[in-house]
């Protein structure tokens, strides 16, 4: 019999498991592939031995959320049965793809991998590349190219939050590493290909974020570029230019579907007048009368208006505006759960409310709600520490750590305000987004202590 090579077999389980997690987080009916893979990477980590206390020594931040998440269930719940509940489901999870996603990022400083980013957009793409596919199907079939499709995913979410990944890793790599023609060709048809996926599914959030991670990462190469001198003229070209990018998508977007990129703003400038919570009780009858008693003639359009609110952008503006008054009441979270909103909406109406939205759409205020004023801080400042971090290596002499830094420096920024706009701190938007962050972020820690051992620093 041949004799095992253990070593190669636990590097051979670590490559699949970690190339088939990236992808199938937003790829739907896929929980039990998910979390088999994160078991045997977090088993692979833990065979691994990283060196945990140095990592949490300079991310201290991070550590104490570990301690308050659990030190917020234990002294801060109402409902313990419930709350153990919702831990387990929610900010368990969180806390161990933390923790496999060190563990990733240790394996991977010790091995030589200098296209990386590349691997990583394309893994993250395959969610994307399957949407165009199906797509392509469903064109054929009717006709013309589909709006508003979504495919075999639940939600353009799903494509949106995948996209934001592969615009920070590829464009990363396209303007950091690579070096032939034919490389750039072929990376720039990605992201040309991802762009068409998300205004097939209309996902205006995806392309808002996308373009943003684009930009941020050119314009960091801007900036770190020390020999080309940026003449008046090129930047004029170069704004213009982004100017004309952005006004082509969204009136491409509005062509595909007119309702929903031309209606948000006259719902959500609406949505800003009369008491939030009570018209999120009782219903838009008290948003209409409020309108009328100040004057307002209710034309049909304004109707039309006001009856698209419930469930729309405008009812996003009513959750936010009640939300301070959720904060004052339960300031310390509501038994961990993901639908603290609802919860907290529901007691102050006193019934179920008129205006129904199981979050607030935004993903700082419904962790707040969740676990905490303090909570929503704490991971507030843990992303601060990463953008920092990632900062304090964008010059580094070795390239992979160099452009980890620029990936981790735009991917902890965007999710930072991408949830200022989404509920995207739950479920596994948060598995992903935390994994891949603390990924980037060991990754560039082990590589530097490796490095400065050599005395390569």
């Amino acid at each position: 019999m041949l004799a095992l090579n253990v070593p190669k077999l636990i590097n051979y389980a670590f490559v699949v498991a970690f190339a088939i997690l990236l992808p199938v987080w937003n790829l739907p009916h896929t929980i039990f592939l998910r979390y088999l893979c994160a078991l045997v990477l977090l088993a692979i980590v833990i065979i691994s031995k990283p060196k945990w206390a140095a990592f949490f020594k300079h991310h201290i931040w991070l550590c104490l959320l570990f301690v308050y998440i659990i030190a917020q269930l234990i002294f801060f719940s109402t409902d313990y049965g419930l709350a153990f509940r919702n831990f387990k489901s929610e900010w368990l999870k969180f806390i161990l793809f933390a923790i496999t996603g060190i563990g990733c990022g240790y394996v991977l400083s010790t091995k030589q991998i200098p296209r990386i980013h590349l691997y990583l957009g394309i893994l993250f793409f395959i969610p994307l590349f399957i949407h165009l596919c199906v797509s392509l199907i469903k064109g054929v079939s009717l006709g013309h190219m589909p709006t508003n499709y979504w495919g075999i995913n639940n939600t353009h979410g799903d494509l949106g939050y995948t996209s934001i990944h592969v615009a920070v890793f590829l464009s990363v790599y396209l303007f950091f590493q690579a070096k032939s023609p034919l490389a750039k060709i072929l990376i720039s048809c990605l992201l040309i290909a991802s762009m068409v996926s998300l205004l097939i599914a209309s996902s205006r959030g995806g392309i808002l974020f996308f373009l943003a991670s684009f930009i941020l990462i050119v314009l960091i190469k801007i900036l770190m570029s020390q020999n080309a001198q940026f003449s008046l003229k090129t930047m004029v070209i170069s704004i213009l230019g982004i100017v004309i990018l952005i006004g082509s998508i969204v009136q491409i977007g509005t062509y595909l579907d007119p309702i929903r990129w031309r209606g948000p703003l006259s719902n959500m400038e609406i949505a800003f007048k009369g008491d939030a919570l009570k018209i999120n009780c009782e219903g838009i009858e008290v948003l209409q009368r409020t309108l009328e008693e100040d004057g307002v003639v209710i034309t049909p359009q304004i109707q039309k208006t006001l009856t698209s609110i419930n469930g729309f952008d405008g009812a996003r503006i009513l959750a936010l505006r009640s939300v301070p008054t959720m904060l004052f009441n339960h300031p310390m979270g509501i038994n961990q759960s993901r639908f603290a909103y609802d919860i907290a909406l529901e007691e102050i109406c006193g019934a179920k409310p008129k205006i129904e939205l199981m979050n607030s759409h935004n993903g700082w205020a419904d962790t707040a709600l969740s676990i905490g004023i303090i909570g929503a801080l704490l991971y507030f400042l843990v992303l601060c520490q990463l953008i920092y971090q990632g900062m304090l290596v964008i010059k580094h002499q070795n390239l992979v750590i160099s452009s980890s830094g620029v990936a981790l420096l735009a991917l902890s920024l965007i999710w930072l305000l991408r949830c200022l706009v989404d509920s995207a701190q739950r479920d596994q938007m948060l598995e992903m987004q935390i994994f891949t962050l603390s990924v980037l972020s060991a990754l560039i820690f082990f590589q530097q202590q490796r490095l400065t051992k050599q005395g390569l620093s």
